[in-house]
């Protein structure tokens, strides 16, 4: 780490590191249960090979969670993938953070949490990362 303020970090990675701008990274929140998720912002190659890059921090503390496609009961059910859903935190509502390309408008979905599935419907797009979309959701009646 090489600054911190109050939005995110500035960083610098070796230079066998791939990170690409707008891709989401999980960082050690400094004890082994708890992790934040970030994007980055901007990054610059210096030279030596070494990469310098600014992330901005995602809001609030993420849970670890999966997604799949809700089906009518007929269908045999596809796959769980793997999510984050941040919950609302500093004036923001939840949202999840879901595979590139996964978002789309009144989507539903089943959200596993833990050893509970909730339905849930796409209502909004916050961000569109490198590897990842962020959307904002809510449960289905």
């Amino acid at each position: 780490m090489l600054d911190e303020s109050a939005m995110g970090f500035g960083l610098q990675a070796c230079s066998t590191s791939r990170v690409a701008h707008r891709q989401l990274l999980a960082l050690d929140a400094g004890d082994t249960t708890r992790f934040i998720l970030a994007e980055v912002r901007w990054l610059q190659q210096h030279e030596d090979q070494r990469v310098t890059m600014g992330v901005q921090l995602l809001p609030g503390t993420p849970l670890s969670a999966a997604v799949r496609l809700a089906q009518d009961a007929s269908r045999r059910p596809l796959p769980f993938l793997p999510a984050f859903l941040l919950p609302d935190a500093h004036g923001t509502s939840a949202s999840l953070i879901l595979p590139a390309g996964f978002y789309q408008r009144d989507r539903q979905l089943e959200l596993r949490l833990a050893d509970a599935i909730v339905k849930v419907s796409l209502n909004s797009l916050l961000d569109r990362g490198h590897d990842f979309d962020r959307a904002g959701f809510a449960p289905c009646g």
